[in-house]
């Protein structure tokens, strides 16, 4: 994954049209292995439902949300529908370890307005 070697929390403008991207950049001092960082991702992004209080109680994404942290939450939930989204992990000359995964939104993914 061209963002992960990039070490950029900036989408990759390569990926193909319809594909989000997730990213999470943490010291290597929090993870004792590279599954532990995988782990340390995923959980970063479905800790948002948490940590931002939700999608309201409609459960429903709305333009709202966008470009909010709990973007991170509803891309992971939506894939998982569909297929497991596997993270990849790269860490970088400075000590800090990058995980990203890549994320097909499909038409039953659309956000709600």
């Amino acid at each position: 994954m061209k963002s992960a070697q990039r070490c950029s929390v900036i989408a990759d403008p390569s990926i193909p049209s319809g594909v989000q991207e997730n990213n999470y950049l943490f010291p290597k001092s929090e993870a004792s292995s590279d599954e532990d960082a995988l782990i340390l991702g995923v959980k970063h992004w479905w800790s948002q439902i948490r940590e931002s209080g939700g999608i309201g109680q409609g459960v429903t994404f709305t333009h709202y949300n966008v470009g909010k942290p709990i973007a991170w939450f509803t891309r992971m939930a939506w894939q998982l529908l569909r297929v497991l989204a596997v993270p990849w992990l790269h860490a970088t000359p400075t000590g800090l370890l990058y995980v990203t995964t890549h994320l097909e939104v499909t038409s039953s993914t659309s956000i709600s307005t």
